[in-house]
């Protein structure tokens, strides 16, 4: 704004159906990226339990089953 003086002008009045517009696409995005944000999250915790599910398995486990199943053990 120029020191000159003058007085500012009003903004024009703003448009109901434009701003209603960008509310609803607005929402839409926040919904994208909560969803978004969900799937990485379910995604880090499913890999979290199977790496914790894995790291705790017995490697001899099958063997065991397969070596008993094999000579009629029970």
């Amino acid at each position: 704004m120029s020191s000159a003086g003058g007085m500012r002008l009003a903004a024009p009045p703003l448009d109901m159906g434009h701003l209603k517009k960008a509310k609803r696409l607005r929402q839409k995005e926040l919904q994208l990226n909560r969803a978004i944000r969900d799937t990485i999250l379910n995604l880090l915790m499913c890999w979290i339990i199977y790496s914790i599910a894995c790291s705790n398995r017995d490697g001899r486990s099958y063997t065991d089953i397969k070596f008993k199943v094999t000579n009629n053990e029970t």
